[in-house]
């Protein structure tokens, strides 16, 4: 019998990832607003891209997820950010936000926190 507070730990496949895995969960549970992690992943970006030892024509990411907030600081570097995921769900909410669907992931917030992280105090 499982224990409820353990549930039983199942090792699933790129398969099951391609079915199981909701990025609007994930969205939520980790980038959105008041998540520490959030803040934490901005925060070093930031510092990193903003060394200037880390730039060119194209910057491609295998693996992006639903997520576009780690590339704003990359953005002012690069003249072209490519994405790419294996789910189409993850596609999907990556295409929601560049089409500006009005049910894709609001990612005003990690905007507006780069531009204060860069300076900018004219974000409203």
């Amino acid at each position: 019998m499982a224990n409820r507070a353990h549930p039983e730990k199942v090792l699933h496949s790129g398969v099951d990832y391609k079915s199981m895995f909701d990025p609007k969960v994930f969205l939520d549970d980790y980038h959105g607003p008041g998540e520490p992690q959030s803040t934490v992943t901005k925060d070093v970006l930031h510092s990193l891209f903003n060394t200037g030892d880390i730039n060119g024509d194209r910057l491609l990411d295998l693996g992006s997820g639903p997520v576009i907030s780690n590339h704003i600081s990359a953005a002012k570097w690069f003249n072209e950010l490519i994405f790419s995921d294996y789910a189409p769900g993850n596609r999907d909410a990556l295409r929601k936000w560049k089409n500006n669907d009005v049910d894709a992931f609001d990612w005003d917030p990690a905007f507006k926190y780069v531009a204060a992280l860069e300076g900018d105090v004219y974000v409203s």
